[in-house]
């Protein structure tokens, strides 16, 4: 068996959220993502270098699209993953995670995602 890893890891009709894409492990996973054939939407505060990544993802092939996101505010995580169920029905979720601080002034965005999701993910 010679094929490559994203050979053997397609994500054909997969619709992954990446949290924290703009840049770091974030970018690095959507562009793998996108190479396993996943349609990707890109979150983070960083609109600018989102738009820039998924322009990246789309001129190769892919499929990507950018939304705006601050794990620090409910809001943001509510209208963003709205936005992103608007465009897509997402099954795989991935990226930076945080956890309640002391004052209660950061969200898990695993769990905020989790509540976002179709009941059958």
């Amino acid at each position: 068996m010679n094929s490559s890893p994203t050979e053997r890891f397609r994500l054909d009709g997969q619709v992954a959220v990446v949290t924290g894409a703009s840049s770091g492990i974030g970018r690095h996973c959507s562009l793998l993502l996108a190479n396993a054939g996943a349609k990707v939407a890109l979150a983070s505060r960083n609109i600018k270098e989102l738009e820039l990544l998924a322009k990246e993802i789309v001129s190769a092939g892919g499929h990507a699209k950018a939304f705006h996101l601050d794990v620090t505010q409910q809001s943001s995580v509510t209208q963003c993953f709205t936005q992103i169920t608007s465009w897509a029905q997402p099954n795989i979720v991935t990226g930076k995670h945080c956890e309640r601080d002391r004052k209660n002034t950061r969200l898990n965005s695993s769990h905020s995602a989790k509540s976002r999701m179709p009941s059958s993910a």
